[in-house]
């Protein structure tokens, strides 16, 4: 839980809420403790691709976890390393976004019999999943270390109304001058920086699970209600 109080200068008021300019969703990365997302139940067969799930929870079926690993609907790219084993022929692996085309790349490089393991980042495509194509067959374990997410932000009208943001799942109003912005992660870890553009004032963050509570004053310390810029930086 943290605790962030900023005071701004006068700033003159935009002609339509609409128009305030807001920066641009800026990709962020998140590490995760490393999450054995597959372990594929069987060999890939030679010169064949297999979709493997990412995003959310259910992945038991492919050998991860059945909660998931952490990795938000928002994510746009993985961090992962992969380890091929079992290969009767030479082979490669190759990751990439489900539903593109496979690019000439190669992720991994695997001997007979052994074992080889490599990192990549993979785009994440289709209902958050990637693609594994196997030069032959082969058994693939792949871990998830990180994701690759938009920064999170919200632009909050004073009536509680979500003008723009990036990972928001709800913004209430709960009392007057108060509002409490929910994002799609825990964000206890991270910091919250509260802005406006209208007159001086004074607002506080404070962070607690996946929420921010926004507090709203006047320049002489009483609750007034104003438009809000937030970002979390973690």
């Amino acid at each position: 839980m943290r605790m962030l109080l900023a005071a701004l200068v006068c700033c003159a008021l935009p002609g339509s809420p609409a128009l305030a300019q807001t920066p641009p969703p800026e990709t962020v990365f998140t590490a995760v403790a490393p999450c054995r997302a597959l372990l594929t139940p069987t060999k890939i067969p030679a010169n064949t691709s297999r979709l493997v799930q990412i995003v959310g929870s259910g992945l038991a079926s492919q050998g991860g976890p059945a909660a998931g690993c952490g990795v938000p609907a928002s994510a746009t790219a993985v961090a992962m390393s992969f380890t091929a084993y079992g290969a009767s022929t030479p082979g490669y692996l190759t990751a990439y976004a489900a539903g593109a085309a496979r690019p000439g790349v190669t992720t991994v490089s695997y001997p007979v019999n052994g074992a080889a393991t490599a990192g990549t980042i993979v785009q994440l495509g289709d209902q958050g999943r990637i693609s594994l194509f196997a030069a032959k067959d082969v058994t693939v374990a792949g871990d998830v270390t990180g994701y690759y997410a938009p920064k999170l932000f919200a632009f909050v009208a004073k009536n509680g109304t979500l003008y723009r943001g990036n990972r928001v799942t709800a913004v209430i109003r709960p009392t007057y001058a108060k509002y409490s912005v929910f994002f799609d992660r825990n964000i206890d870890n991270c910091v919250a920086h509260v802005t406006s553009e209208y007159a001086p004032y004074f607002m506080s963050a404070q962070v607690t699970g996946d929420k921010v509570d926004v507090y709203t004053y006047d320049k002489t310390g009483t609750a007034s209600e104003y438009y809000f810029y937030l970002s979390v930086n973690c």
